[in-house]
């Protein structure tokens, strides 16, 4: 049974109490592993798993619901947050992105372009293709999941605006957290009749609900002290399966394709569940708490890169004569026999990656938001290393 923190041994959990008896977040284990969890999920759902029905349910809104259990807004200025969050997760976004961009025209230059791609990049085209990149936040295809870092910024802004505004006008949470729900519903008709806001503004506002849903699970210690995990645990995972096995329910952030409000908000909030229970299981794994801890913080880079680590790992096989050139050329190839090989590959070549990258501070801040090079070693942001 897992040990349940009160302020008596508020050390020991990982929290402090402020005057507000609002709990300030410290880095805990659980938080780390979590971060490591949810992004083995988002790589393992890229590669195509035999598990993929039951991930896509859960593991996009776990990220919103992190990074709302992460933030803190007592500290800071909106003015100041913003700009905090600018820095962390929309600078990354543009330049990792034209990065891509730069290095697809490059492997045209080289001559190497039809070894990864069926197509082709002039000079011409990478103009085009930017042009819509800035215009319509379109990416090169190995930037895919970067479209998570846009909503994860306006969702951080919508909660900070919301929260501050129910604190300053003394609005209970429970009030605060039913008036997202029009809100959630109302971007459920937008997706339905594919109603798409600019830079993904209505996926932010889809994800503002999970984000304030963290938000007050970490201000109430929802998951330590009101939570009867004998029943939580078995019913959670009861629900992952049906919707993932027996009556699956889709769930796809970018292409905007969902169910219901209601089962997808009962399915998400049950994989959030259970991604939180099984972080605390591991953090209590000496042998691994160390190691994923630590892979929890390059959240960003194997987000940025895991995709090239696929098309090196298909590359590999081709060369050594155990896959096909199409595989190569493929984002997302069908092979669910080595769908573990290939996540552990693309999050290890991310993680190297990140290494190099945090040679420079410079070009870390650009490429990872990291603020070593303005002194600043943050807590409250789900995806950046600090």
């Amino acid at each position: 049974m897992i040990k349940m923190p009160d302020k008596k041994n508020e050390k020991r959990a990982g929290m402090k109490w402020n005057q507000e008896q609002m709990p300030v977040l410290q880095r805990i284990t659980w938080v780390d592993i979590n971060r490591f969890v949810l992004i083995f999920l988002v790589v393992a759902g890229h590669v195509s798993t035999p598990y993929n029905a039951e991930i896509y349910l859960f593991h996009i809104p776990a990220f919103f619901f992190l990074s709302g259990y992460t933030a803190n807004f007592h500290q800071k200025s909106f003015p100041k947050f913003i700009w905090k969050k600018f820095q962390s997760l929309i600078i990354p976004y543009f330049c990792i992105n034209i990065a891509f961009f730069l290095l697809r025209y490059m492997l045209h230059c080289l001559d190497l372009e039809a070894v990864f791609y069926k197509d082709v990049m002039t000079l011409s085209q990478l103009g085009l293709k930017m042009g819509r990149f800035f215009k319509y936040a379109s990416s090169q295809d190995i930037g895919g999941a970067t479209w998570f870092l846009v909503v994860l910024f306006s969702s951080n802004v919508m909660g900070f605006v919301v929260l501050r505004f129910a604190e300053k006008c003394h609005v209970k949470d429970w009030i605060t957290l039913l008036a997202c729900i029009p809100v959630y519903i109302f971007c459920f008709y937008l997706h339905s009749h594919k109603i798409y806001y600019p830079y993904m503004t209505d996926l932010a506002l889809h994800a503002l609900i999970y984000f304030i849903l963290g938000f007050l699970f970490h201000k109430h210690q929802v998951f330590f002290l009101h939570i009867n995990h004998a029943y939580a645990l078995p019913i959670s995972a009861f629900l992952i399966y049906f919707f993932g096995r027996i009556n699956w329910i889709p769930m796809n952030w970018p292409t905007r394709y969902f169910d219901t409000p209601g089962t997808n908000f009962i399915a998400a909030l049950a994989g959030i569940y259970l991604s939180w229970f099984v972080s605390v299981c591991l953090g209590k794994i000496k042998i691994l708490n160390g190691l994923l801890s630590y892979l929890g913080t390059k959240t960003l880079s194997i987000l940025f890169f895991h995709f090239i680590g696929l098309r090196l790992f298909y590359l590999m096989l081709y060369l050594t004569g155990n896959g096909s050139s199409d595989q190569v050329r493929k984002l997302v190839a069908q092979n669910h026999d080595i769908w573990f090989y290939k996540t552990v590959f693309g999050i290890g070549f991310s993680v190297l990656i990140d290494y190099f990258i945090r040679k420079n501070d410079n070009i870390a801040y650009l490429f990872l938001g990291s603020r070593a090079i303005f002194n600043e070693r943050g807590k409250d942001q789900i995806l950046p290393d600090r």
